[in-house]
């Protein structure tokens, strides 16, 4: 017995000395998802696919996980002029006791049907009459409910597979994969990219996020870098 729990003891700590790789080796390019959220347009848009289209946009230009959107709440944000931010009460994954979680801001973009401050707008007004929530995103079917995080990812994978990707390769949580790398292909300076995520190694973009991008096409703020 003893020889045996040796040999087990072995195994795991082999296992434990693998350096820590990323799921991917390439990631999906953000245009093939935001050219198909431009065709959701604003002015005749279902309640459905408006609120998935502002899932998948604020995904993309906060780089925020899933469970950070589920905790975006209406009561603790702050609107200035074109700029929406949303200051976070509660933990989220990067949080512990020498970390300040910072707010997560949203920036009004030219391109209206791409603009997710637009788009937020929309959703808060088309919500507005039944809203009994102060979480963000809530039930488009009634009795329109707070939703999970998990209700989150499928809206977001809902919008992955419409626009073409392959979600048996790229899970939801993809999305901040694919945005940090687009941001990167922009050229943003790798301290806004690690700022915008929440990260305070650069190793964790370098080993976990840092992807070469499939059919990319190549601002002064992060959104911008991601949608232009």
């Amino acid at each position: 017995m003893a020889k045996i729990w040796q040999k087990l003891t072995y195994k795991i700590k082999k296992i434990n000395k693998r350096p820590p790789t990323s799921r991917y080796t390439q990631m999906w390019d953000v245009n093939i998802v935001l050219n198909y959220v431009k065709t959701l347009s604003l002015s005749s848009i279902t309640l459905k696919d408006l609120t998935i289209k502002l899932c998948m946009l604020m995904a993309l230009t906060s780089a925020q996980r899933c469970q950070t959107l589920y905790l975006f709440n209406i009561d603790d944000m702050e609107c200035v002029g074109d700029v929406y931010t949303f200051h976070l009460k509660e933990h989220i994954k990067q949080s512990r006791p020498s970390y300040k979680v910072a707010p997560v801001v949203f920036h009004r973009f030219s391109e209206e049907n791409l603009c997710v401050v637009r788009t937020l707008e929309t959703y808060l007004h088309r919500t507005a009459a039944f809203r009994n929530d102060s979480k963000l995103f809530l039930s488009f079917i009634k009795p329109h409910r707070a939703v999970s995080k998990d209700t989150i990812g499928r809206w977001i994978k809902i919008c992955m597979i419409r626009s073409g990707l392959d979600v048996a390769l790229y899970k939801p949580h993809s999305t901040r994969s694919a945005s940090v790398s687009k941001a990167k292909a922009k050229s943003l300076p790798i301290e806004s990219i690690m700022a915008q995520a929440g990260w305070t190694a650069p190793s964790t973009f370098t080993v976990f996020y840092d992807m070469p991008i499939v059919q990319d096409n190549f601002s002064k703020t992060y959104s911008h870098a991601v949608l232009s």
